[in-house]
């Protein structure tokens, strides 16, 4: 669906963190990354630096808000 590009995932319930470079299977809503709408949807706070790459990299491509995310060990953790 993708084409191989790389996904923004976005976990609003941050229950469970995920490494990088680790495999996840993520359910929920696809959605076209305006930083502001996700910011004021769900209440997100961003460090100054992080939020200008997110959305350098982000901005108007879709992105999935994770409704459940099952995550596979850490690749380290193997």
């Amino acid at each position: 669906m993708f084409g191989g590009e790389k996904v923004l995932v976005i976990n609003p319930t941050a229950t469970q963190a995920v490494q990088d470079d680790q495999q996840v299977e993520v359910t929920g809503q696809v959605r076209q990354f305006v930083i502001t709408e996700f910011e004021r949807d769900y209440k997100l706070t961003w460090d100054g630096a992080l939020k200008q790459q997110i959305e350098a990299e982000y901005k108007d491509k879709p992105v999935i808000v994770a409704q459940s995310l099952q995550a596979s060990a850490p690749k380290n953790a193997q």
